[in-house]
């Protein structure tokens, strides 16, 4: 999972970094072409799309800085969990306690089986046992009847 979400941002980081290549190629040519208008209105429009370059430029400089710390974050991640699986393989590589495994080879198979009686039928007449021994707990709270 890490290693796709590393490579989507690798794909960011290059398909900004060249969206970044291509607007400072526009600002050269649009300060160049600001430098040969001639009309005043020209001049103005190129100045326009000299400051909207340079602000897509910006803002693609700060994606750019955000896409790196991502990828760093990500290779941090990518880090520590290659290393929990290190950890991991190096424990399932320790011996089982013996002793353990003779405790557990010794128990009873009947301790391990259910009763055979109908557990049902027991908890109906342990209930029906209580009602008829007058416990109060199968009583109405507001019962006036005698205890």
């Amino acid at each position: 999972m890490l290693a796709y979400a590393r490579q989507d941002t690798l794909n960011a980081i290059e398909s900004t970094s060249k969206a970044i290549e291509k607007n400072e190629k526009k600002l050269e040519e649009y300060r160049h072409h600001m430098d040969t208008e001639e009309s005043f209105l020209n001049k103005w429009y190129r100045y326009f799309q000299i400051q909207h370059t340079i602000s897509t430029i910006n803002s693609k400089k700060a994606a750019l800085k955000d896409l790196a710390l991502n990828l760093q974050s990500l290779d941090e991640a990518m880090e520590s969990q290659h290393r929990d699986n290190e950890i991991l393989k190096h424990n399932e590589r320790l011996p089982f306690p013996k002793e353990l495994a003779e405790q557990l080879t010794e128990i009873d198979e009947k301790s391990m089986k259910l009763p055979e009686t109908d557990w049902g039928t027991g908890l109906v007449c342990t209930i029906n046992n209580l009602v008829k021994s007058g416990s109060n707990l199968f009583k109405p709270k507001n019962d006036t009847s005698p205890k």
